[in-house]
């Protein structure tokens, strides 16, 4: 798994491992600060019409990060 080989076929471009990085940072990063908060009082606190637009924006990118159209591994036996 970490052995070099000569003339292999990279799996993951360098954009592919920086956006890896920067989203796991800023994962780790929410979680940390939102450590002692629950997410119902959170939404309790949030305005109905920021709410709403906070989960339009997360189900967009949901929609948007898949990359292809294949199905899970699971699936394909």
């Amino acid at each position: 798994m970490f052995y070099n080989v000569p003339k292999a076929e990279a799996l993951l471009t360098t954009l592919n491992i920086i956006k890896v990085l920067t989203i796991t940072f800023f994962m780790v990063a929410f979680h940390w600060t939102m450590r002692d908060t629950k997410v119902l009082a959170l939404g309790e606190k949030m305005p109905w019409w920021l709410l709403g637009i906070t989960c339009v924006v997360l189900i967009l990118l949901l929609v948007w990060s898949q990359e292809s159209g294949s199905s899970f591994i699971y699936f394909q036996f």
